[in-house]
C-alpha cells in the first residue's frame, strides 16, 4: 500500500512521485556569497541538522531510486538524511550525477550577492529574468592554463 506524504495509508494507485530536496545550509550560502558549481562550500552545522529533519520527515517512504549531484554539499546533505533513512535504502538505488551539479559561474564563485548585483548588473537579470539565455565565459589568462 502506497504511504501518502502525511503518513497515512492509502489504496490509490500514486504515479511517479519525484521529491527535489536542496542541499543544505553551506557556508557561501551563510556568508551570502555565490557558490555556483565550486566544491569549496560545506556544509554548516544548521545545514546538517536540516538534512536530519529532512531525512526523518522522508523517513516513511519507500524509494525507487535516489539521485544526488556530484558536488560535495549535495552528497553531504544526503549523507545525512541517509543516515536517518538508511534501513530503507538499498545502496544500488543511490546514483551520484554530475549533471545535477548547479549552474557553473565563475567569475562570481566566492563574490557578495550584493557586489555581484551591482557589479554584473546586466549578466544578473539576465539570469534572473531569462536564465536559458544566460552565458557566462570565463578568458583563459596567460599563465594559467590557458594557450598562448
Amino acid at each position: 500500500m502506497p504511504l501518502k506524504l502525511d503518513g497515512k495509508q492509502s489504496n490509490q494507485r500514486l504515479g511517479t512521485r519525484v521529491i527535489l530536496v536542496r542541499h543544505g545550509q553551506s557556508t557561501y550560502n551563510l556568508l551570502g556569497l555565490y557558490q555556483g558549481s565550486s566544491d569549496e562550500s560545506v556544509l554548516t552545522q544548521q545545514g546538517r541538522h536540516a538534512a536530519r529533519l529532512t531525512g526523518a520527515f522522508l523517513s516513511g517512504l519507500s524509494f525507487d531510486a535516489i539521485y544526488i549531484s556530484s558536488l560535495q554539499r549535495a552528497q553531504e546533505t544526503a549523507s545525512e538524511m541517509l543516515a536517518v533513512i538508511a534501513p530503507a535504502v538499498d545502496e544500488t538505488k543511490i546514483h551520484i550525477v554530475k549533471a545535477l551539479r548547479e549552474t557553473d559561474l565563475p567569475a562570481w564563485e566566492g563574490l557578495p550577492f550584493q557586489f555581484v548585483q551591482e557589479q554584473f548588473a546586466a549578466d544578473y537579470r539576465c539570469w534572473k529574468q531569462r536564465p536559458h539565455e544566460f552565458q557566462m565565459e570565463i578568458l583563459q589568462r596567460r599563465g594559467q592554463g590557458g594557450q598562448g
